[in-house]
């Protein structure tokens, strides 16, 4: 009955079905409830900016989490052999294009003719081009505690503004602001307005420079264990090699995890590339209880600046970082080296806690790493090593050396079969605050373990696509004062009966190793204090069926029914169930084209142990993943409307409403109602 609900909930198809997937992998793997903002800005600048296919030295197409080496490799040697592509449609004569990639590239790629290589004038650079002009807002409708009692410095709306200015491939501009909601506009206490300013300008293409970017940027060399920022998924997809971008510039509104400074990269002969990069960058970061004003605790990594308290680790730690990538890139074989020196203003002095041993602390460190990967026929080979700066406070004969590795081969059997394994060898003592590679841990650091991925098609037309992933900590880590292990195992499969209707069958086992209470346990089984810790093994599962059906151009339907369990050596077993519609429409030939997204969703999920992710379509540059628990609905409407050629308007409206509470949040975020509505809205202007 809840699947026939007469309720018509109209949707916009942006966000493609193969997309949803890999979205709610990648934040099911890393448990964050948002996609990060560079990978968001990406798809959508590829949306807006397609990429030429027939342009295989554009380094756009290394930026796609879902292509991998074999994938370029096979559309060169295409190009090669035949000339420029025609269409998209021969994309399905290349091997290696299978039907799901080319759904995912259709809306992001064109087919058309080499760009000149000629340099264009600065009058043209700067009135030729194409702007993107987007200002928003939105507020939960429900005030919480942080309002009620004026402990908040700010209302509780979230505005932003981004304006991107594009001339093809050689010139980008983009200045952003945005404040969350609870912080303050202001004009003090060295505040301008917006909490957060980000921007950048960058130069592609100009004579042996490759890029120059000057403002916010990212930094992506070999497979991130030296030195990675930004997006980095790799549970995801069967191809766990990356391919490095290098200096990419960083447009997205998160207030961390990218440089600031200026950045480039020079061609030093045909195949060899030198890049250097400076980084000058203020940080948020916690005081210690106990400690002076030369140091700090940790970094503060959220972004809110909400309560006084908040907003006094505003900028308190700065980071200077320098360094140079050196790379070779070849037909088969690419390789290089990269290192880097970051210094900080004040010592770094962690929480004097077991786990925090290894814990990088001073004020400053050096990483360096060399990095490979080559091709050879159907097989890539790939690997990484990385050392750090063995830090003063470690030097014991115990220690072990600060060097961390992973190595990996991937294998293309035929156009459907693909098998990627990976190894990865972490020591506790190895100090990284930049890197970014293959783990579970929340750094490349006191970790050892083996992935395996499997993706091809079995008998019928169904395809499978597999993952497994073992590994062990040797050391204590937090919420773990032990040595522990765990595993991961995904299996999904997926069967296309024609172009309008597909079904795919997911699930998904997590299990680990994690401190339990012993007062939480029976403590007459104990002799110990009841406030130390035991470990406890864990383990998570989840089942997912979900069926798309699409009647006609126009509209799309999307049901999907998830079942999730929890259990633990010490807790009773927990469940969970999810029961969702979405139903999408969009008409494109009226006179203002206009989409229409909506859900209706009912969850009966026991505990936060037992959650299910469900991702959820939203405004431009904006993507959410709600960790639905409890007992209620969620069901939320989103609509887009384009008022002219340039003007586009939307708006959504999401309510979840819970049956078993009467309260939602804690601390300065409980909200004393057992619902929450919150409204956003979003105009844009393209010119």
């Amino acid at each position: 009955m809840f699947l026939c609900l007469p309720t018509l909930l109209l949707a916009q198809v942006d966000m493609d079905e193969n997309w949803q997937r890999l979205w709610e992998e990648w934040v099911e793997q890393t448990d964050q409830e948002s996609i990060p903002d560079e990978v968001i800005e990406l798809i959508e600048d590829c949306r807006l900016h397609p990429i030429n296919l027939n342009d295989t030295t554009n380094d756009r197409l290394l930026m796609l989490p879902f292509l991998s080496q074999f994938q370029r490799e096979a559309l060169h040697d295409y190009i090669v052999m035949n000339g420029p592509l025609f269409s998209l449609a021969e994309l399905e004569v290349i091997n290696g294009f299978d039907s799901r990639t080319i759904r995912m590239l259709s809306p992001l790629v064109y087919v058309g003719e080499m760009p000149s290589g000629k340099l264009p004038s600065l009058k043209t650079l700067l009135t030729k081009g194409h702007g993107n002009l987007v200002v928003g807002g939105k507020r939960t409708l429900e005030r919480a505690r942080g309002y009620y009692d004026s402990i908040y410095r700010g209302d509780p709306y979230r505005t932003y503004f981004r304006y991107h200015y594009q001339f093809g491939e050689t010139l980008q501009l983009q200045l952003s602001g945005e404040k969350d909601a609870g912080e303050a506009f202001a004009f003090e206490d060295g505040q301008a307005g917006f909490d957060h300013y980000a921007g950048y300008l960058a130069l592609n293409n100009i004579g042996r420079m490759s890029r120059l970017v000057v403002g916010n940027y990212y930094l992506q060399f070999g497979q991130g264990l030296t030195l990675w920022n930004g997006f980095s998924p790799w549970i995801t997809e069967t191809y766990q090699h990356r391919l490095a971008t290098g200096i990419r510039p960083a447009g997205g509104m998160s207030e961390y995890g990218m440089q600031r400074g200026a950045a480039t990269t020079i061609k030093v002969c045909r195949k060899l590339e030198l890049s250097t990069f400076y980084s000058h960058n203020s940080l948020d970061a916690t005081l210690p209880r106990n400690g002076t004003e030369t140091q700090v605790q940790s970094l503060y990594q959220s972004g809110y600046h909400r309560t006084k308290t908040e907003y006094q680790k505003r900028n308190l730690l700065t980071e200077q970082l320098f360094g140079a990538d050196l790379r070779w890139n070849g037909r088969y074989l690419n390789a290089g080296m990269v290192g880097y020196h970051s210094l900080y203003s004040k010592e770094i002095i962690p929480q004097d806690q077991y786990y925090n041993k290894f814990s990088f602390r001073g004020n400053q460190n050096s990483v360096g790493g060399i990095y490979a990967s080559y091709l050879l026929n159907r097989w890539l080979l790939f690997g990484e090593a990385s050392l750090s700066d063995r830090n003063d406070l470690l030097q014991d004969r115990d220690s072990t050396l600060p060097l961390s590795a992973i190595v990996g081969v991937q294998l293309i059997l035929d156009g459907t079969t693909r098998l990627s394994l990976s190894y990865r060898h972490y020591s506790p003592t190895y100090q990284n605050l930049h890197g970014s590679a293959i783990g579970e841990n929340s750094s490349n650091a006191n970790e050892q373990g083996v992935l395996f991925a499997l993706q091809s098609q079995l008998f019928w037309g169904i395809k499978i696509d597999a993952t497994a992933n073992l590994y062990q900590f040797p050391m204590p880590k937090y919420g773990v004062f032990y040595p522990s292990h765990g595993q991961y195992g995904r299996i999904s499969l997926s069967k296309d009966f024609n172009r309008h209707l597909n079904l795919h069958l997911q699930y998904r086992n997590k299990g680990k190793e994690q401190n339990v209470s012993l007062s939480s346990v029976d403590t007459s089984l104990f002799t110990l204090d009841p406030h130390l810790y035991t470990l406890e093994s864990t383990s998570r599962q989840q089942l997912q069926l979900r069926l798309n059906y699409l009647p006609n151009d126009r509209l799309t339907l999307s049901t999907r029914a998830d079942y999730s369990w929890h259990n633990g050596d010490y807790h009773t077993t927990t469940r969970g169930i999810l029961l969702l519609q979405d139903v999408s429409y969009h008409d494109d030939n009226c006179r203002h084209p206009f989409s229409l997204t909506g859900r209706a969703a009912a969850f009966c999920i026991g505990s936060y142990d037992a959650r299910i992710y469900a991702m959820e379509s939203d405004l431009l540059y904006e993507f959410a993943s709600l960790a639905l628990q409890g007992r209620g609905l969620r069901t939320y409407l989103l609509a887009r409307v384009d008022l002219s050629e340039h003007w586009t308007l939307s708006a959504k409206y999401g309510l979840v409403l819970y049956s078993d509470r009467d309260i939602i949040g804690s601390g300065y975020e409980l909200i004393p109602h057992n619902h929450k509505q919150e409204i956003k809205i979003q105009l844009r202007l393209r010119f």
